[in-house]
């Protein structure tokens, strides 16, 4: 199996919209080679035509997916709990919108492990 088949990235959302871009355009920049799946337990609705739109991210693999609102702790778990049941990867890398990698160190992390 191939490193970046190995890995998914799993993204929760909670708005800070602009985060949101700057993550989503660094790692369209960087051309991620991993899968990302995108949690969104936000209120704003902007973002998530954005995010549906996939030409705005042409090289990322990435799936949207829009959750109810992150009211409590509850909800957020519930969320987490969700998304983190959809990754079918070897290894799951947890993301916030303010979490940025260096890509090219993640075959090295996961060679280690």
């Amino acid at each position: 199996m191939q490193n970046n088949m190995k890995l998914t990235i799993v993204l929760t959302l909670k708005d800070r919209v602009p985060f949101t871009y700057r993550w989503m355009h660094y790692m369209n920049d960087m051309r991620c080679p991993y899968r990302i799946l995108i949690a969104d337990g936000g209120k704003d609705k902007e973002v998530e035509q954005n995010l549906r739109n996939h030409e705005n991210y042409p090289y990322l693999d990435y799936e949207y997916i829009r959750y109810p609102y992150d009211a409590t702790i509850e909800d957020y778990l519930r969320k987490l709990e969700n998304v983190i049941s959809q990754v079918d990867s070897e290894y799951l890398l947890n993301a916030d919108n303010d979490d940025f990698y260096l890509l090219d160190r993640i075959p090295e992390i996961m060679a280690f492990l």
